[in-house]
């Protein structure tokens, strides 16, 4: 049955929520540290709060195991697992103190080895920080450094404190090195083998076998780990060193130090006959020595003023001046080298070759670069892994819109450099992101791609890449498979995945989807990348079996032939147990929707919308085996009246105020869908330019046939400032799309907003029903309009889309499971997703599986959200979600104070996307708020199943 929106769920929903927040990290580590008083009183209450804290801890670990493969895969699984058992055991010994059992248990080292234990509690922040990253890093390799040199000289509870470090630290870099994928087994081995020695060395620290001699020269073996960080640091000295040329300024100063040393110390006895030069109180034959007068004069001039206490004599006062003088303008020499020779230092260390495996490589920078890696940080929350991306840029000064955060990490330097790529790891990365620069001819665009990716596979043959081109690639000669093929490669050398990303094809699919469903860039983005716990995305598994048809109806077998189910009731069936299955797929990646697919025989993969991958396969194989419970599921259900969201029209009239780009492959699009399309551009550009665009749309829809005659093409000339000419172009139009001009780069979303507040009251007093698409460069403005536009009530005329946005999802979405790709079976699988997101996002066609839109709710909505489903089964709807009229976080104090104690990140998230859920029932808390705001939604969110548009009215409308 559909999943319960009982308490309990909901407790351990916002257990998660609390406990995965850093600020709930930071009073715990407080907590710790108060807790290395003696007080049994506060030791009573703070085991007390410990214990409480680890019975919601555990059983949330076993859920997520239970629930997720991924999560019990991952490293972040495993490292729980052994975080909790040191929990455990260190809580316990919390007791101690608590009982006064220090005492009774009179072994001083027994006693030792118990707080020792204890020190486990603090290596809980192992929670909070990347450990592969750091464990290789060079700033931890001197901790350790510093821990093994203290080790040796170290006694008592210390000692016992850095032992128990030790061996958690092999520990976890044994979990680490068990989940990485080394460059070469050379690797491997070397890390191995220092493995082993680190835990050889451990083992003989224990004061159990102190004094003896085999021990004591064991653990100098951990001295090995002390070299490895050091080695590293003087040879970037030396390079420093070497190339800035700064021996001949230190071999300067020297020099010039030694002349005035020595010129001084001979001329010092005509000068100074009797004084006492070696400053031993006495003047007698040991201060004629010449060595001892130059030594005196040395010391003067780099210790000045210092060597002369007081003197009743002017030549000792004017030479002690003098020295003062010269010593400190020689040693500002110094610091001035030693300045650059640091800061050359720093610089090289900042750009040092990185121990980093199974990470993805981006090179260069461009304006959807900043979307793609915060697209890649939500994946990464919501999918229990670490992000691990390095960025390559040509510059040292780091690009704009650039932050390194977790995961996130910077070198400098050129892509066809093989230094560079040595330094970002390339041999060890499974992926790579070429950002391609902008505002450069498509020929330049592709040459760009076409370099990065021979340079990239010269060390990596298998590395997978995608690269986000501004322009439309299609390849240049009909026997290319793709743009960049490599003409000259007749051994598959090039074969790894290669895949061209179009910002421009993106962006054309975006405009033309949104104009019959204003949310489908927001549904879209959350299929392909969660922003809420517990939310549902696209997924797709590998399972192999049969699609059998018998008398009209479609079977589902399983590979042995055991079990079977009817399509229609295993779709109805798994949507009951938190899964909408979409569509099936065979081994060539075709793919076929659901519940009647024509063309797949044998099934290859499953893909549909759920929470988890491991959740999909569990509830499938289920519903599989145990058909017979779902023999008895409704076939039809009582249908309520929908309204489509889409423009049903022969004509569509467009303006564009401002510059959105892409508009050929926009015609294109909208040409498929319209009988007459009018489009009117308003923009500052001068006659000429305008005459320009005109010509430029009217060669690249030359080759459509019919296309010049279906169109109608206005370029006027706008200053952004003339309301008249603005009134009257946009009181007739359906959809209207305002967009900065090119020219302006200082804030264009204020240009933005202003032109929307204008046309609003245009449009307000002519009463017209045109949507209005304001067009911004990144999600924080987009948001701030937003919030305006709610706040009075407009946000349902006004569509904010953010191109660049959304194309970073898909890239970093693509990206994100292609990396995740281990075996060549895992990456077509994955590859059928892309092809399946493909399709949502490409225009409507012959082979076009999927329709994306909504429904308007205008009547009283379905109450049993199963009868709700299967009504729209049956009618070629797949009912994946709805949107509220208000956001979905439940209300309450419990709710509202979690927020405020625990605010989760939400700048960068849409405010509709707030309002929308997909897969209403993936988790008892979506459940809950079915129950509690069914009567706040307002619209449905449904996929066409490849039905034609008369037979979708004739269904919904009775």
């Amino acid at each position: 049955m559909i999943y319960p929106s009982n308490k309990r769920e909901l407790f351990f929903y916002y257990a998660d929520w609390v406990m995965s927040h850093p600020r709930f990290g930071m009073v715990m580590v407080i907590l710790i540290l108060s807790s290395f008083t003696h007080d049994h009183i506060l030791a009573g209450i703070l085991f007390t709060l410990f214990s409480l804290e680890l019975s919601v801890r555990i059983p949330l670990h076993l859920r997520k195991r239970r629930q997720s493969s991924i999560y019990r895969a991952s490293l972040g699984g495993k490292m729980e697992s052994l975080l909790l058992g040191m929990d455990i055991i260190a809580v316990v010994s919390l007791l101690t103190t608590v009982f006064h059992l220090e005492g009774l248990i009179g072994d001083l080292a027994l006693i030792r080895l118990v707080r020792g234990l204890y020190l486990l509690r603090l290596l809980r922040i192992f929670r909070y920080v990347d450990l592969q990253s750091m464990i290789y890093s060079p700033t931890y390799g001197i901790v350790i450094s510093i821990i093994i040199l203290v080790s040796f000289f170290a006694q008592g509870i210390a000692l016992w404190g850095i032992i128990i470090f030790m061996m958690i630290e092999l520990v976890v870099r044994m979990i680490i090195m068990t989940s990485t994928i080394f460059a070469s087994e050379k690797d491997k081995q070397i890390e191995w083998v220092l493995w082993s020695i680190d835990v050889v060395a451990t083992v003989a620290t224990v004061p159990l076998f102190a004094g003896n001699p085999i021990a004591d020269s064991l653990r100098l073996l951990r001295l090995l780990r002390v070299f490895r960080p050091w080695v590293t640091i003087f040879r970037n000295l030396f390079n420093v060193i070497k190339e800035g040329s700064f021996m001949q300024e230190v071999n300067l100063v020297l020099l010039l130090l030694a002349v005035l040393s020595i010129g001084a110390g001979v001329g010092a006895p005509l000068v100074l006959p009797d004084f006492d030069y070696n400053k031993d109180g006495v003047v007698n034959e040991a201060d004629n020595s010449v060595f001892t007068q130059i030594w005196y004069a040395f010391r003067a001039l780099t210790d000045p003023g210092n060597i002369v206490n007081s003197s009743d004599s002017g030549i000792v006062i004017a030479l002690s001046i003098a020295a003062v003088v010269v010593g400190v303008f020689l040693f500002s020499f110094f610091i001035g080298i030693g300045v650059n020779i640091v800061e050359g230092l720093m610089k090289k260390l900042r750009n040092e070759w990185m121990n980093i495996n199974d990470h993805i490589v981006m090179i260069g920078w461009n304006s959807a670069s900043p979307d793609i890696v915060e697209q890649l940080q939500r994946l990464a929350l919501f999918s229990y892994k670490q992000l691990k991306l390095v960025l390559l840029y040509d510059d040292e000064q780091r690009p704009d819109g650039f932050k390194s955060d977790s995961g996130v990490m910077f070198r400098w330097g050129h892509f066809d450099d093989v230094a560079a790529l040595e330094r970002v790891s390339v041999r060890s990365a499974t992926h790579a992101i070429v950002n391609v620069p902008e505002h450069v001819s498509p020929f330049a665009a592709l040459s760009y791609a076409f370099l990065a990716q021979v340079s990239l596979r010269r060390p990596n043959q298998h590395l997978s890449i995608n690269c986000a081109i501004p322009s439309h690639p299609h390849p240049r000669l009909p026997t290319y498979r793709h743009a960049l093929q490599v003409g000259w490669d007749n051994q598959d050398y090039y074969r790894a995945a290669t895949s061209l990303i179009s910002q421009a094809e993106v962006k054309a699919n975006l405009f033309k989807q949104v104009m019959f469903y204003y949310d489908y860039d927001q549904v879209i983005s959350l299929l392909m990348i969660s922003t809420r716990h517990g939310s549902s995305q696209l997924h797709v598994v590998r399972w192999d079996g049969y699609c059998v048809r018998e008398n009209n109806v479609c079977y589902v077998e399983s590979s042995d032939h055991v079990c079977r189910i009817e399509m229609a009731k295993m779709v109805k069936a798994l949507f009951k147990r938190g899964v909408i299955l979409m569509a099936i797929a065979d081994a060539s990646m075709n793919f076929d929707n659901v519940p009647n697919p024509q063309e797949i025989d044998e099934i290859y993969a499953l893909i549909g919308i759920c929470a988890d991958e491991g959740l999909f396969m569990e509830q499938f194989e289920y519903v599989i085996r145990h058909a017979d419970e779902f023999s008895d599921i409704q076939q039809k259900a009582r249908m309520i009246e929908l309204t489509p969201l889409a423009l049903k029209s022969p004509m569509l009239n467009v303006v564009i105020i401002g510059r959105i780009g892409s508009l050929p492959l926009i015609l294109k699009r909208l040409l498929a869908e319209y009988e007459m399309v009018l489009l009117t551009i308003l923009d500052d550009v001068s006659e000429k330019e305008a005459k320009r665009v005109r010509q430029r749309i009217y060669d690249d829809l030359i080759d459509v046939e019919g296309a010049l005659d279906r169109i109608s093409l206005m370029v006027v000339r706008w200053d952004f400032d003339d309301m008249e000419v603005l009134e009257a172009k946009i009181r007739m139009a359906n959809r209207i799309f305002i967009a900065p001009p090119e020219y302006v780069t200082e804030r264009p979303h204020a240009i933005v907003a202003s032109i929307v507040s204008h046309v609003i009251s245009i449009l307000d007093a002519y009463e017209s029903e045109a949507i209005i698409f304001p067009v911004v460069n990144n999600r924080a403005h987009a948001r701030t309009l937003q919030l305006e536009l709610h706040r009075f009530g407009n946000d349902n005329r006004v569509h904010v889309v953010v191109p660049g946005e959304f194309y970073g999802t898909y890239i970093a979405h693509t990206s994100f499971h292609m990396q995740a790709s281990k075996t060549e079976e895992d990456f077509r699988v994955q590859r059928i997703l892309h092809h399946v997101f493909e399709d949502l996002m490409s225009e409507a066609g012959e082979d076009d599986c999927f329709d994306l839109h909504g429904f308007k709710i205008e009547g009283v909505l379905e109450k049993d959200p199963q009868s709700l489903f299967n009504a729209l089964l049956d009618q070629g709807e797949l009912w994946i979600g709805y949107r509220l009229k208000s956001n979905v976080n439940l209300e309450g104090w419990v709710h509202n104070a979690i927020v405020k104690a625990f605010p989760r990140e939400v700048e960068g998230q849409c405010v509709r996307q707030e309002q929308i859920v997909l897969n209403p029932f993936s988790s008892p808390y979506y459940a809950y708020i079915w129950e509690e705001k069914h009567d706040d939604i307002v619209e449905l969110v449904a996929i066409r199943l490849s039905q034609s548009e008369e037979e979708l009215i004739d269904d919904i409308f009775f």
